[in-house]
């Protein structure tokens, strides 16, 4: 990663949860994955991930689930398994 404009420019077979997934162990993401990171591509090496929909303000964040499935816009709002 040489900045924060150019997400996919990210060796994917190098991160660490990559690295944690292939040692047996499960991963997971809850919150921000990477700037300029499209919502409708998972975020690779993660079992379970829930992330934040790219907002202007904290008050109004929307989720993504791996069910693809909004969460809501309110900060209370949570999201459901499969």
């Amino acid at each position: 990663m040489r900045d924060n404009g150019h997400p996919y420019n990210l060796e994917q077979s190098t991160t660490l949860q990559r690295q944690l997934r292939q040692g047996g162990y499960r991963t997971g993401l809850f919150g921000k994955y990477l700037n300029s990171w499209t919502l409708s591509d998972n975020p690779p090496g993660f079992d379970s991930w829930l992330v934040l929909k790219p907002t202007f303000t904290t008050a109004s964040t929307t989720t993504t689930a791996p069910s693809g499935r909004s969460a809501g816009t309110r900060p209370t709002s949570c999201a459901t398994g499969p």
